[in-house]
């Protein structure tokens, strides 16, 4: 899945949340997506996983997620839960979320 599917999808939520911020609007609940980013949030408590999705290099999808996320979407806590398993097992991850002010997403 790390291979093939996770980056599909990402990419394409990201192409989706990009497109509605040209519009000004933060994108809702989508139940795919949603479900996409539970999955990875289980994922990442597995080294081998945590080290594909970073050979795939998918943390700056998860910031941007993240970015648009807020405490009323069903991604909120899977979202949480995947920047802390990633930034738990490499501090060089946490220093990249950290960059991005992922810690502005839990004060809105």
């Amino acid at each position: 899945m790390f291979n093939f599917c996770f980056p599909k999808w990402l990419s394409n939520y990201k192409k989706l949340i990009k497109k509605s911020a040209k519009t000004g609007l933060n994108v809702g609940n989508n139940q795919h997506y949603d479900e996409v980013i539970k999955l990875l949030s289980v994922s990442v408590t597995d080294d081998d996983n945590i080290e594909q999705f970073q050979d795939q290099d998918l943390v700056p999808h998860i910031v941007l997620i993240a970015l648009k996320t807020n405490s009323k979407h069903d991604r909120y806590i899977p979202v949480l839960e995947i920047i802390a398993g990633l930034s738990n097992a490499e501090e060089e991850v946490a220093d990249t979320f950290i960059d991005e002010n992922i810690h502005y997403m839990l004060t809105t």
